[in-house]
């Protein structure tokens, strides 16, 4: 059986990663796709046929919303760098033919080289904290993403965010010969930073057409 791969980008939109991926290759097919989801709990709550997939997450979610029974096993990763992710991702598929990766940027925390350290001095301004480690992780009270970006304003807000999500492309093209092709990249909704004066996503319902446009990749 050939190999499958989805690459989750959490909270790509759409333009981002129109911008963004042909940084990095020419071989790919993208196209915009509706989500009837908001936020990342909701995506979880409305994924179906998962159950011949292995999903290994940086995200907590499928923990805290006990939906970790819609898939074939849930990974939580050790760490929340791409990097990593891949790596462990690339061994991953030694073992299992069906794998969905789910990777926190372009999300918050900011870790490219320029936002990583603005990110810790605005946790420290805002005397918000987060939890890193698989066990319990957290990045912050609910809404963090559209403090930090309203704080920043929509300029830095937009630098930051597209630094993040090339951190992310930058380690899926650094393993990309290691990659089964082709693989799908893709995100469980979109961010706002400051289109219509809104930001991040909300837990609460938001029907705005950049959160609920997703790109879906595939890459060949």
């Amino acid at each position: 059986m050939s190999k499958q791969l989805i690459i989750l980008l959490d909270a790509c939109r759409y333009d981002a990663l129109k911008s963004e991926l042909p940084k990095y290759t020419r071989n790919f097919i993208l196209f915009p796709v509706y989500s009837g989801s908001h936020n990342t709990p909701t995506f979880y709550k409305n994924i179906t046929n998962a159950e011949d997939f292995v999903l290994l997450t940086a995200n907590p979610t499928p923990f805290y919303h006990k939906q970790e029974y819609k898939w074939k096993k849930v990974i939580h990763t050790k760490s929340i760098n791409p990097m990593d992710n891949l790596k462990e991702c690339v061994e991953l598929l030694k073992l299992e033919d069906k794998v969905l990766l789910h990777l926190i940027p372009p999300h918050i925390p900011w870790q490219g080289e320029m936002g990583r350290e603005v990110y810790k001095s605005l946790m420290q301004e805002l005397n918000f904290s987060m939890r890193l480690e698989a066990k319990g992780r957290h990045f912050g009270p609910i809404g963090i993403e559209g403090q930090i970006y309203q704080t920043v304003g929509w300029e830095l807000a937009r630098k930051y965010y597209l630094e993040n999500l090339n951190y992310a492309l930058s380690a899926v093209f650094k393993y990309y010969a290691k990659l089964p092709k082709p693989f799908v990249i893709t995100s469980d909704h979109g961010e706002l930073l400051g289109e219509d004066n809104l930001w991040g996503h909300s837990f609460d319902e938001c029907n705005h057409h950049i959160l609920k446009t997703i790109p879906v990749a595939v890459i060949y």
